[in-house]
């Protein structure tokens, strides 16, 4: 989950990419179609590398060890567990791979994951699944990328939903919208110069295009194409989907929302993320867009959050995060790591790492939920609402240009179909090489 190594995985990805790629095949592929030869089968132990989430080396071990001594106990298979931290993360799977010396069983956030594809790093888990294992997880979708099943989602969750003020809303006599033109509506009427002095002092919802990094629009961007639609990729990711109608749709209700509805600033490129949470703190906007993470620690306002906006009566959807564990097409017992993938994200393992290490919410259904009580219904009735962005090469430099394209068009220098089908256009030769 760590987007920030985004940039540095991809320059470390590129100079490993530049050996052999005989050197590369012998550490990756085994005896047979699946990769895996009877003498590789003898091997009963896996080796696990995760990331931190407690104290490192000492409290992540501590509470994984008891979900590895159930697993000696009950296949007589042993676990050799690495935690490596996320500044070292990239590095340390290039270099362990590359030389033969990585692990069997991975633990990968989606911007590796891509990578360690086009590299054959990492094999369809699919044809291990059965059927009891389908019914349970809850999010495998979000691990099918490409056409095959290369992740099991062992975190999902911080959606990005729209957050309303209840009492700005019960003062208007405005209820929490289920579409987007009730959402129009509702920010006309939340829209108010409250002294008379011809500025506005409540809006009716803002957003910060003023941010330094993409990353924003996965709050005031994406959400709103996934409930008109689209989507940012083609689903084998070859394809930048978002310059379809839904995308310039999208583009286009936005730049409404300013220059049209007037409902929103006019310099919202001159505003952050953190401006505009600020504003809500303060009761000077209705709506705001937020990943429930951040909402959490929202306490000066009393809020509610909607899942997202209706558009022509199709069901609103918004994006998530996802990290995978991931079969290393080098595992030497293949059927035995899939089995103790199976055992990390089983019910008693997963509540141990929600309860002691980090909250999300359940993977599978044999977990209770122990993540925000407020987002429960979130999770447990709307996870089919709930999207994880799939990954896709040269996503850093496609994103960066889709977002100072929309930059431009909310500072009305370029249309919305100029910007959105300028920056597929950029998107799609990238995709092409």
């Amino acid at each position: 989950m760590k987007k920030h190594l985004k940039t540095i995985f991809c320059l470390l990805l590129t100079g490993a990419m530049m050996c052999s790629m005989a050197a590369c095949g012998k550490g990756q592929t085994g005896g047979n179609e699946s990769g895996q030869s009877k003498e590789e089968n003898t091997i009963k132990d896996v080796r696990v590398w995760l990331p931190p989430y407690g104290t490192e080396d000492s409290l992540d071990k501590a509470v994984w060890q008891k979900t590895f001594d159930e697993f000696t106990e009950e296949t007589g298979g042993k676990v050799e567990c690495q935690i490596i931290g996320w500044e070292a993360y990239p590095d340390k799977y290039l270099s362990g791979v590359n030389s033969g010396n990585g692990p069997d069983l991975g633990y990968m956030y989606a911007d590796m994951v891509l990578e360690f594809i086009n590299t054959n790093g990492i094999e369809d888990v699919g044809p291990y699944l059965t059927d009891a294992d389908r019914d349970n997880f809850l999010y495998l979708e979000q691990g099918f990328i490409q056409g095959k099943q290369y992740g099991l989602p062992i975190i999902v969750g911080n959606p990005r939903v729209i957050l309303y003020n209840k009492t700005l809303l019960e003062e208007a006599g405005v209820q929490p919208p289920k579409t987007r033109d009730e959402f129009v509506e509702a920010c006309k009427k939340l829209t108010i110069d409250k002294d008379g002095d011809g500025e506005i002092d409540q809006w009716g919802y803002a957003q910060g295009w003023g941010d330094k990094a993409y990353g924003c629009m996965q709050e005031i961007f994406t959400p709103f194409l996934l409930s008109a639609g689209g989507q940012l990729f083609s689903d084998d990711g070859t394809k930048a989907d978002f310059g379809n109608e839904a995308g310039v749709e999208t583009a286009q209700f936005l730049w409404d929302l300013v220059y049209t509805h007037k409902v929103m600033p006019e310099n919202c490129t001159g505003m952050t993320g953190p401006d505009v949470g600020d504003m809500f703190k303060a009761s000077k906007v209705a709506f705001v867009s937020s990943a429930t993470s951040s909402a959490s620690t929202i306490d000066t306002v009393d809020w509610g959050y909607i899942l997202g906006l209706e558009v022509n009566g199709q069901e609103a959807k918004t994006m998530m995060v996802a990290d995978y564990l991931v079969l290393m097409s080098a595992a030497r017992n293949k059927e035995l790591t899939v089995e103790l993938m199976r055992k990390m994200l089983s019910g008693e393992s997963m509540e141990r790492f929600h309860t002691e290490l980090t909250p999300f919410p359940p993977v599978a259904k044999d977990e209770e939920y122990h993540d925000n009580p407020v987002f429960q219904d979130l999770y447990e009735n709307h996870s089919h609402q709930l999207i994880a962005e799939k990954p896709v090469k040269n996503s850093f430099k496609i994103n960066d240009y889709l977002y100072k394209n929309m930059q431009m068009v909310m500072m009305n220098e370029l249309s919305p179909e100029e910007g959105i089908k300028g920056a597929a256009d950029f998107a799609n030769e990238l995709l092409a090489e």
